[in-house]
């Protein structure tokens, strides 16, 4: 039964490499194309938070504000929703003990500004300039031990790009990350 845990846990993680870099793959090519919709940005977040508060194998307190009430974004639900999970999984699986992840959704003139923040374990100042690079992890060890591929954060900014959005990361080790992405 120990072995066929360990199997289990490496099949599943291959399984989720290989669907990222495919997922990679299709947002790289020149006919890709968003399907974009009125999305409400309430609800989406909302499932999205009551999602990992289930999966979490460690105290995870996700919250989740949205202002102004009925705040929506004309985005491509499964690629948008694709993406908040990458930040949200990451939140969740580079954290201490427990981790407070906050999602929140806001207006900033003609842009929508979506943020994932937490109070996890962080990411050094040496690593941010590098960190949306495909492969790239902070410290092999812990990605191997936690999942990680390297393949996110690349995917997310890929994603905001053909948005024509914008992606800023902040972060302190010890302290937490703080993930914003601007949409038009």
């Amino acid at each position: 039964a120990k072995y066929l845990g360990v199997i289990r846990s490496q099949l599943t993680a291959l399984s989720e490499m290989v669907e990222r870099i495919l997922t990679m793959s299709r947002e790289e090519r020149e006919d890709f194309t968003l399907r974009r919709e009125r999305i409400l940005l309430a609800g989406m977040l909302g499932a999205l938070a009551e999602k990992f508060r289930m999966q979490a194998a460690k105290p995870a307190r996700v919250t989740v504000d949205v202002s102004p009430e009925g705040l929506t974004a004309f985005a491509d639900r499964f690629h948008l929703s694709h993406a908040l999970d990458n930040l949200v999984d990451n939140a969740l699986k580079y954290s201490g003990e427990e981790v407070h992840i906050r999602i929140s959704a806001g207006r900033d003139g003609g842009r929508v500004v979506l943020r994932v923040a937490d109070d996890g374990i962080g990411i050094p100042e040496k690593d941010l300039p590098r960190i949306c690079e495909r492969f790239y992890r902070v410290d092999k060890d812990r990605s191997r031990n936690s999942g990680g591929t390297g393949l996110g954060l690349a995917i997310v900014k890929h994603l905001v790009r053909r948005y024509n959005g914008e992606m800023e990361i902040r972060s302190k080790v010890n302290e937490g990350t703080n993930i914003t992405i601007r949409l038009p």
